[in-house]
């Protein structure tokens, strides 16, 4: 059982986001359960060695194929991980090879996975329902459903070796999250204790290990609570945590939409809909293309009493601490319905740095029922983070279209007989930049929509001139 433990809680230190769980206990030892497959592991500390000829073998295979015709419609694989040595039946002929060794080259021989099916046959019992699969099936289908989906992981190492890879797990989570390697005995302690207080819980639906659990015995293993006096916090209010000062000043009401106003009710009505889902929104688009203005319009329609966070011109170091201390203020209940983080660097690099601390947040704030709307800088990529937070709705904020400009234009006053003329000038001008779309749509109602001409098409803007600079300027301070 012990062995079994140190192999779990291996596992679990693998665990890349809250779609993953894993089960103890269950249909097997532990099994890693995601949104569209899972594994099941048995786990075996054995002097003795094993082969297709041995009762333990044919028990774990038995066990997998009633595993997958339990639930047809999802993938399992099995893995059977033994400290066990490989040995050769003496009642079969693998072409030369032991039976497990014949099993994985099988994968890809069919002329071994009949072989393999053979020998199967005359060892398990009349009444399996995996004898009759095999006595039925083709030998590419018996690879697809079985031998491809069955894993011997043989001669793996002791308990020592599988307790080193996990300090040595931990101490990677550390350096990411940005703490002294020094806390992994601390956090293993943690660690440890929470799977024995899961593993004997009496339902299955309890005994289950998440990311987010992981998350915070960390925490929990590398934060001091010092009870104190209300009278003794004027003097501490000068060495609390610097998230936690910082998340303070940051912290705003949302900021009213701008005047004048580029309306996108298609985007506004699809973001609306998933902050009322409480769903992580990421909304993206280069510079200028009004992503704080959508959030903007859905705060102030739906929670107006939202927090707005702006990380424009913040350190990646400073925006871990913010989100360590907005994780807390979220498990507190002490924040609204609707957090709006503005302007968040989603760079590979930045990433790296709170890519842990941001993850809790999430977590936090999906188990609270809060929404969250993120909005990227216009210059950053977001391959990281649809990495590792693939719960993560995207949308992502597009051009202006023409017919969407010329109902723009008529709601600024242009008179129906311009909007179909003056919406193809403006877009084929401005290539539809929403920014470029509404700037340009203000200047010619300050002139009462005259009507257009050559030149309209031909000479710039010089609103429009004067924000390609400043658009350019942002670019070439962030982008090679």
């Amino acid at each position: 059982m012990v062995y079994q433990a140190w192999w779990s809680i291996d596992a679990w230190l693998q665990l890349n986001n809250a779609n993953e769980v894993i089960y103890l206990e269950g249909a097997e030892d532990f099994d890693i359960v995601k949104p569209d497959s899972a594994i099941a592991t048995q786990v075996k500390k054995h002097a003795a060695s094993i082969s297709l000829g041995n009762n333990n073998a044919h028990e774990a295979l038995e066990n997998f194929w009633i595993l997958c015709c339990k639930d047809p419609t999802r993938p399992i694989n099995f893995h059977y991980l033994t400290t066990s040595k490989i040995a050769m039946e003496e009642d079969a002929d693998f072409d030369g090879l032991k039976g497990i060794e014949a099993w994985r080259a099988a994968q890809t021989n069919p002329e071994l996975a009949a072989k393999i099916a053979v020998y199967l046959k005359a060892k398990l019992p009349t009444t399996s329902s995996l004898r009759h699969f095999l006595t039925a099936a083709m030998p590419d289908i018996i690879q697809e459903r079985l031998i491809k989906r069955f894993y011997w992981l043989t001669e793996q190492p002791g308990i020592e070796a599988v307790k080193f890879s996990v300090s040595d797990r931990i101490r990677v989570l550390l350096g990411n999250m940005g703490h002294p390697l020094s806390l992994t005995p601390s956090v293993q302690k943690y660690i440890e204790s929470h799977f024995w207080e899961a593993v004997v819980r009496p339902l299955p639906t309890e005994r289950c290990l998440t990311r987010g659990k992981l998350l915070q015995q960390v925490e929990a293993a590398t934060t001091v609570y010092l009870p104190i006096s209300f009278a003794q916090l004027p003097d501490l209010i000068g060495s609390s945590p610097p998230g936690a000062n910082l998340l303070n000043l940051l912290i705003q009401k949302s900021p009213r939409p701008p005047d004048p106003l580029l309306r996108r009710p298609a985007l506004t009505q699809r973001l609306g809909e998933l902050v009322k889902q409480r769903r992580t929104v990421l909304l993206t688009g280069s510079v200028y293309k009004g992503k704080t203005t959508i959030a903007q319009l859905v705060a102030s329609a739906l929670c107006p009493e939202a927090w707005w966070i702006n990380l424009t011109d913040r350190q990646p170091i400073q925006a871990d601490n913010l989100f360590l201390a907005l994780a807390s203020r979220i498990e507190s209940g002490d924040c609204p319905k609707l957090i709006i983080i503005d302007d968040l660097d989603t760079g590979p690099t930045a990433h790296r740095v709170y890519r842990d601390s941001l993850g809790l947040v999430l977590h936090r704030a999906n188990t609270a029922g809060r929404g969250v709307i993120l909005t990227a800088q216009g210059t950053s990529s977001i391959s990281a983070v649809i990495q590792d937070f693939n719960n993560i709705e995207l949308l992502d904020v597009p051009e202006v279209g023409t017919e969407e400009t010329e109902l723009l234009c008529l709601e600024y006053g242009c008179p129906k007989s311009l909007s179909k003329a003056w919406g193809c000038f403006v877009n084929g001008t401005t290539s539809g930049h929403p920014k470029l779309v509404q700037v340009r749509i203000a200047e010619l109602a300050s002139r009462d929509w005259p009507n257009p001409g050559p030149n309209d098409l031909i000479t710039q803007s010089s609103a429009v001139i004067s924000v390609r600079q400043r658009t350019r300027q942002l670019l070439s301070e962030s982008v090679p």
